[in-house]
């Protein structure tokens, strides 16, 4: 059996954010609104990980914040590299680490 005082207190902290007015406060809404404008293709997931994104935030889960957060922002950047056909391209030399990242026009491949 689990007891109330055995729950994590940041738990209970974090619930109570869930709320109509912090959302406002983070302007989701807002953002909501300009995720309806994406293609058909990219809307659903966008709106998958921002929600996730915004839940783990408002509940003060920060290693997943961040680590949402850096799928969120390959997500744009992928939506965005395709509406504007470029594609990119990791340039490696030997077994050493990246040394460059190349955007050209797809049509030049």
């Amino acid at each position: 059996m689990i007891f109330e005082s055995e729950i994590p207190i940041k738990w209970i902290d974090g619930f109570s954010k869930l709320n109509i007015l912090r959302l406002e406060e983070i302007e989701y809404f807002i953002l909501k609104e300009k995720i309806s404008k994406f293609n058909k293709k990219y809307k659903e997931l966008i709106n998958r990980d921002f929600d996730e994104l915004v839940l783990n935030y408002l509940i003060g889960n920060i290693k997943s914040t961040v680590v949402l957060s850096g799928s969120f922002v390959e997500l744009i950047l992928t939506f965005y590299l395709e509406r504007k056909k470029l594609k990119i391209f990791h340039i490696y030399k030997m077994e050493e680490p990246l040394i460059g990242i190349y955007m050209i026009p797809l049509s030049m491949i």
